[in-house]
């Protein structure tokens, strides 16, 4: 008994130093955020661009990640397409799924660089690898349109489906198309109405105005 004690007394002890111990890059990144999204009611994206800059310097991918995003929109900055694009690049490939979505939405857009289709698709097909739902739903539209892979309406679907679980409402919305349709899936209504429900409730206008029609 006396033994059990003193090890789960050790085991607090090693909890509570993991909470409060955080990597340095870490803490920068997460006050930078603050700083970014005015977590405490202030926003100074001088500060927030320093606070990432130290924590890149230290290997931090988020850290990068944020850099390409200030570059991209000016914040704190000055808006730098180029350079967003290597920052995202750095991030993307040190496996950064929000990284890698965005690297291949610049692709698409040529946004930074030359529009590269394939390319586009390849980010988007690592990001939603990781699990990242927006490019799990772009990624979809890819294989629906063939832009940059061939076209493939089952896959598709299945990566429209992964996508809508997690709440993306072009999915759910692209998803009961493709039930209504029969593209890449036997042709279900019932299905179809329960997606077109499911993207308006999270804000589809085109899932509603369709609704109106069912």
């Amino acid at each position: 008994m006396r033994t059990a004690k003193i090890l789960f007394g050790l085991l607090g002890c090693v909890t509570v130093f993991f909470l409060l111990y955080r990597p340095e890059k870490d803490r920068l990144v997460a006050e930078g955020e603050k700083w970014l999204f005015g977590e405490e009611g202030v926003r100074d994206n001088v500060r927030a661009v320093d606070c990432f800059t130290r924590a890149a310097d230290m290997g931090s991918v988020e850290a990068l990640y944020y850099l390409g995003e200030c570059c991209l929109f000016g914040d704190g900055v000055d808006k730098d397409t180029l350079q967003a694009v290597e920052y995202f690049r750095c991030a993307a490939e040190g496996g950064l799924p929000d990284a890698q979505y965005y690297l291949g939405l610049m692709y698409q857009y040529g946004i930074g660089m030359d529009v590269d289709a394939v390319k586009a698709a390849e980010w988007f097909q690592k990001a939603a690898d990781g699990l990242y739902a927006e490019a799990q739903a772009q990624l979809g539209a890819c294989y629906e349109c063939g832009y940059g892979v061939v076209q493939d309406y089952r896959l598709a679907v299945k990566y429209y489906r992964y996508a809508a679980r997690q709440g993306i409402p072009r999915a759910q919305y692209n998803l009961a198309n493709c039930y209504l349709s029969g593209k890449g899936v036997r042709a279900d209504i019932r299905k179809a109405e329960r997606y077109y429900r499911r993207a308006a409730r999270n804000g589809s206008v085109e899932a509603q105005k369709v609704l109106e029609h069912l």
